[in-house]
């Protein structure tokens, strides 16, 4: 690869962004580059799946009856069994659930969002588990398709929304059974990108003014935080620059072995930071690209069954979550009553979070900002000016350690 093709082409990104930039800044009053009315609240899990259901709700507070849900139903069609074919949702009754427990199967699990179609004496259902930043859970989208199977015989669609639009994790359902339920139609695997074209139909038809722009603001949102770093314009610019040099085209190419390996650079520094910053303590393993790698803070002369851990849920730098894990998922075991315990003291700490937990994880919190390492350049100069390490060790590493330390677990 020429050194100076690659220094010309980042070069010119960086100018492109310098520009873009100046112009947003000079133009700000106008155009209001920064502001967004999802800054203003908590945009977690919970709060996105409220949002979706109160739009895929006819009787929602947006107003617009059946808009929603029939451009859901028109854009998913080519993805949905043939039964799906002769609904009419007009002269359907159509009841939307948030947390709807699993009762046929009592697994315990809750559907994120469950929409049951009654038409003409027949059932469907769609389930929505949403997952824009949280890691799966053991067999959990297995438990989801066994009980709608349960309760609506070969008529519901289970709908895998995440972050990026990856495959469901392994640990949540086997290969084999994503692949045939996928092929049945039974399965949709979708990404907050594949939102876009569905907001944006439903813009050209909603008649309230302040729906519509509501709808654009979800719209920004999602492009923001699960698209790019590069505004619309600035990818434009780029991609134009880039498809007239046959030269940038390659080296595009080629730096991707180098992006890694500054990835990689960057993650050594990171632990090196917080092993600083957790002086007394060991740290355990190393973050990489791969899935399921992570770092473990603890100390050795401590008999403890629970410790820190950081940890990507994904390949290339995917879900990143942080919370309290076994010290060994095969001999440990923590009891419901400690899980109790924990989830407690942990929720006092962190009194406007949503908790996870899982069987090797009593605790997990997921960080919307620091879901996606891989398309976020903010974290990893984050990582090289030291204010990552520094963010982790303040805000939950000496919280969750002293209730690690305490709990007597």
């Amino acid at each position: 690869m020429q050194s100076k093709v690659l220094l010309n082409l980042l070069d010119e990104v960086v100018q492109e962004k310098k520009v873009n930039s100046l112009f947003l800044n000079r133009y700000k009053n106008l155009l209001a580059p920064k502001f967004s009315i999802f800054s203003y609240f908590r945009t977690d899990e919970l709060i996105l799946s409220n949002i979706l259901a109160d739009l895929l709700d006819p009787q929602g507070s947006h107003g617009q009856d059946y808009l929603f849900i029939k451009k859901w139903i028109e854009l998913r069609k080519n993805g949905l069994d043939e039964s799906w074919q002769k609904i009419n949702l007009d002269q359907s009754k159509i009841t939307v659930k948030l947390e709807e427990k699993n009762w046929r199967l009592d697994t315990l699990r809750r559907m994120d969002i469950l929409i049951e179609i009654f038409c003409h004496g027949e059932k469907y259902a769609l389930c929505i588990e949403n997952k824009p930043f949280a890691s799966d859970q053991k067999n959990q989208l297995k438990d989801y398709a066994d009980e709608l199977e349960q309760r609506y015989p070969n008529q519901w669609q289970l709908i895998y929304l995440s972050g990026s639009g990856k495959e469901p994790s392994e640990y949540s359902i086997s290969k084999e059974d994503s692949e045939l339920l996928q092929s049945q139609s039974k399965l949709a695997v979708l990404g907050y990108a594949d939102l876009i074209k569905w907001l944006t139909e439903c813009i050209l038809y909603t008649k309230n003014d302040r729906v519509k722009v509501f709808l654009e603001e979800l719209k920004l949102y999602i492009s923001q935080n699960f698209i790019t770093q590069l505004s619309n314009e600035e990818q434009t610019v780029m991609l134009k620059n880039i498809l007239d040099h046959d030269d940038y085209i390659k080296a595009l190419i080629e730096v991707e072995t180098l992006k890694l390996q500054v990835q990689e650079n960057l993650l050594v520094k990171f632990k090196e930071d917080l092993n600083q910053l957790c002086e007394g303590f060991t740290l355990e393993g190393e973050l990489t690209s791969k899935a399921y790698s992570g770092i473990s803070i603890f100390k050795k002369d401590e008999s403890k069954k629970i410790r820190f851990r950081v940890e990507f849920d994904r390949s290339r730098f995917g879900l990143f979550f942080l919370g309290i894990v076994l010290s060994d998922f095969t001999d440990v075991i923590v009891t419901v009553e400690e899980r109790e315990k924990l989830l407690n003291l942990v929720q006092e700490q962190f009194p406007s979070i949503k908790l996870g937990q899982s069987p090797n994880w009593p605790i997990y919190i997921d960080i919307p900002e620091l879901a996606h390492w891989d398309s976020n350049g903010d974290i990893w100069v984050n990582i090289k000016n030291g204010t990552l390490a520094q963010r982790i060790y303040n805000d939950y590493f000496i919280k969750l350690n002293e209730i690690i330390s305490t709990s007597g677990i």
